[in-house]
């Protein structure tokens, strides 16, 4: 499992880790479908909001959400 979320967490920047949610047993988990990642960020880019993950015959979108996201200044870097 996370190696998938990886995958997907890489196409924004470079993923770091997970939260501690992934590494419980399924029956074990809070209720909710999402898992937050640790990734650090090239802040010159625009942030992506959602992913195209597509699989052999079918393709769904991930929609991102950002915690902690910093203003960026272009003129000082």
């Amino acid at each position: 499992m996370a190696k998938i979320l990886f995958v997907i967490a890489s196409s924004v920047d470079t993923p770091i880790c997970t939260d501690q949610v992934i590494s419980k047993p399924r029956f074990d988990r809070e209720f909710g479908h999402f898992v937050c990642v640790l990734v650090v960020m090239d802040l010159r880019k625009e942030p992506k909001y959602r992913v195209l993950v597509e699989r052999y015959d079918f393709g769904f979108f991930v929609d991102l959400e950002y915690d902690n996201l910093l203003d960026f200044l272009n003129y000082c870097n």
